[in-house]
């Protein structure tokens, strides 16, 4: 909550072109997120719909992979069980002759050939009976290694005439399948040889790559974590494990991306893999991403630049306005009606614009109206103030100087004179302003007098602080406050009477203070005092002084404290502004 306001203060504290601009940052920076947010989702989905698609292409692939080796193990049984080649192997076995024997043979291999040659994946197909007579036909031998021609009669004979293979190796690329052949014509199920087929892997998955619509196809099959089959070996060798049946990834192979689709065949148990660079099918969906945000960047910017020239033209009379009235507060009227423009203009702006210019010139008006008439008015408040100095003193100084004069006192006649001189000189000067340290000469001159009045009844302590010739006061403003303190605190005093005068700094302001350890005052007296409410003379009377002349310096930027107690005395603070210091009254 304190974190909204502070925003909200913020704010408020703005220029209006920043409003505007603050503004636009969210509504356009919300329509771009939402936008964004849109278009990542729909992406998104699309995304996923291809990744459907590529698992369905593997799919059928594995399919078709599927069929081939049904079709292999189709025409072995067909071989297998066919009457004319039962009828043939089982009258080969009753044969005693060896030529007759090789010639039925090679009766037979004809029929094994065609069969060969009829499937364009098959490299051979080997016919081996119980005696070891062994024959191998197709359109390409291919030897067939002594452990697996062996491994694959073992797994026919253990299958008692199913069908059997051997899944392909990197050292022998090629399935190896086979069964034995068994005599169903009397259903004596007597052995009547092993058929081995040697089919050529590449070809079966060469020629079902058209299910694969992807541009870079690269193949592998696993089958126990063993490659069965690859088209490239560059790249499996660093893919990552799989134990799932069905899936897809995106993976890095050598600081590449890649999309690894793969199913695992229900019918081999081979894992099929599909692996092609990232870019080849997420291409178009990366432009369209990267266009999407450069396009937002770009609008962005642009509008951010029109918004902030638009606004600027909007603002800049408001602006123009503002500066002009503070102008205004420095009192220069004829350059802030300088600074305005002389367009005219209908809309809110240019009303207001006009009525303010009408407002200067009657303000104008009023200052020349009135100008010489406050100044004069002014002028006498100054002297009538002056003219309130106490007579009383200057009776009593001139009676002090006249019985020195008869007791043949004359160099003190004479210092005395000369100190009343110039108290005289200020207080009938012109000036109506004085610096704190020509007030605190003058007041020196004034306890020089008084001392000679008073004896030993009073002592006078003075305490000041550097640098007081930098502040400026009304002229004769510390000297009634000592006249009060000797007036409260020496005349209705029996005792002795210390009356201090202290001057300090602190921060921007100087306080003036004066003192005296008299009786002091009760306290319906001292509100009389405060409110300057005593007629008598010697009470009251110079503080009111005092107050206006420093009302009409420093407005109310000061304060003129009094405090006083019965028994303990009275105490005059006076604290003015340091800060005001250059002005000229």
């Amino acid at each position: 909550m304190n974190l909204l306001k502070c925003w909200k203060n913020h704010f408020n504290n703005f220029r209006l072109s920043q409003k505007m601009l603050f503004v636009y940052f969210l509504i356009f920076g919300a329509f771009s997120t939402i936008s964004i947010a849109a278009m990542q989702t729909t992406l998104a989905i699309y995304d996923n719909k291809i990744y459907e698609n590529s698992l369905q292409e593997l799919f059928y692939f594995v399919n078709t992979i599927e069929n081939e080796l049904d079709n292999i193990e189709k025409s072995s049984s067909s071989i297998a069980i066919d009457y004319e080649i039962q009828k043939q192997l089982t009258n080969m076995m009753s044969m005693s002759n060896k030529q007759e024997y090789l010639l039925n043979m090679s009766s037979f291999r004809s029929q094994l050939l065609n069969e060969a040659l009829g499937n364009e994946s098959i490299m051979n197909i080997i016919y081996t009976d119980r005696n070891g007579v062994e024959l191998n036909v197709g359109e390409k031998y291919v030897a067939l290694p002594e452990d697996i021609y062996r491994t694959i009669l073992e797994k026919a004979d253990e299958a008692k005439g199913g069908f059997v293979y051997i899944e392909p190796t990197l050292e022998f690329p090629y399935l190896v399948s086979g069964r034995d052949i068994k005599e169903h014509i009397d259903y004596s199920l007597d052995y009547l040889g092993t058929l081995i087929f040697i089919n050529d892997i590449n070809v079966i998955f060469e020629r079902n790559y058209e299910f694969l619509k992807s541009g870079q196809k690269n193949i592998c099959v696993f089958s126990n974590n063993e490659i069965v089959y690859e088209n490239d070996g560059e790249y499996f060798k660093d893919i990552p494990s799989i134990t799932d049946e069905q899936g897809y990834r995106i993976i890095n192979i050598k600081h590449k991306k890649y999309f690894m689709c793969y199913l695992k065949s229900e019918k081999t148990e081979w894992t099929f893999v599909n692996l092609f660079p990232y870019t080849n099918i997420f291409m178009l969906n990366s432009i369209i991403r990267m266009l999407m945000l450069v396009g937002f960047f770009v609008l962005f910017i642009t509008a951010y630049f029109a918004m902030k020239k638009l606004s600027l033209y909007i603002t800049a009379p408001l602006e123009k306005l503002t500066k002009s009235m503070q102008i205004i507060e420095r009192g220069e009227f004829e350059q802030a009606k300088l600074y305005l423009d002389k367009v005219e203009a209908l809309s809110e702006v240019g009303i207001l614009k006009k009525d303010f210019l009408i407002m200067i010139d009657e303000v104008m008006t009023l200052i020349h109206e009135n100008y010489e008439k406050q100044i004069i008015l002014k002028d006498t408040q100054y002297r009538a103030l002056q003219a309130q100095i106490n007579p009383h003193f200057l009776y009593n100084t001139l009676n002090s100087i006249n019985w020195m004069i008869k007791s043949n006192e004359n160099e003190d006649a004479s210092r005395m004179i000369l100190s009343l001189g110039t108290l005289l000189r200020v207080a009938l000067s012109s000036n109506t302003v004085s610096t704190v340290l020509e007030e605190l000469e003058l007041v020196e001159d004034y306890i020089f007098i008084q001392k000679f009045r008073y004896g030993k009844r009073v002592e006078f302590i003075i305490k000041k602080c550097s640098g007081l010739e930098l502040f400026k006061i009304p002229s004769m403003s510390i000297q009634p406050l000592v006249e009060n303190a000797i007036f409260y605190g020496v005349e209705n005093s029996l005792q002795p009477c210390t009356i201090k005068i202290k001057l300090d700094k602190e921060e921007d302001y100087l306080n003036i203070i004066v003192s005296d350890n008299g009786m002091g005052m009760e306290d319906d007296l001292l509100e009389k005092v405060k409110n300057f409410q005593v007629k008598t003379t010697g009470n009251g009377i110079g503080l009111k002084n005092i107050k206006e002349r420093l009302t009409l310096l420093f407005c109310e930027d000061f304060k003129l404290q009094i405090q006083s107690k019965i028994g303990e005395g009275t105490m005059i603070k006076m604290t003015i502004p340091t800060y005001r210091s250059d002005f000229n009254v």
